[in-house]
């Protein structure tokens, strides 16, 4: 059986993959800046006078993972709102195709 060749993405589909990979990347950024400015304050805080810095070192390094993960969880709702915001803007944008002029440029219509 030849397999039949991948059709053109829908323009819904095509947006839905837009917007999760805008919003991936902003919350990549917002996670990499938590984690990283967390780590860098509670080693500081925590580990960097320590004699015995080991304990405090790995406890400043992983606990910051919490609040960069917990962003994530937003993440499926907001793509989903954004896909849905942005077609209804395209819905609303479009004119009205009633008149055969409006669907075919240079179109004549039948007298």
């Amino acid at each position: 059986m030849a397999m039949q060749p991948a059709s053109e993405p829908s323009y819904a589909e095509a947006l839905h993959r837009h917007v999760a990979n805008e919003i991936f990347q902003k919350f990549a950024l917002a996670s990499f800046a938590i984690w990283t400015g967390s780590c860098l304050l509670l080693f500081i805080l925590f580990a960097a006078g320590n004699a015995r810095p080991v304990f405090p070192a790995m406890l400043s390094m992983t606990t910051p993972l919490i609040p960069a993960a917990l962003i994530w969880v937003a993440y499926r709702p907001l793509v989903n709102r954004q896909v849905a915001k942005r077609l209804r803007a395209r819905e609303a944008s479009r004119p009205e195709a009633t008149a055969p002029e409006a669907t075919a440029p240079g179109a004549t219509t039948p007298s």
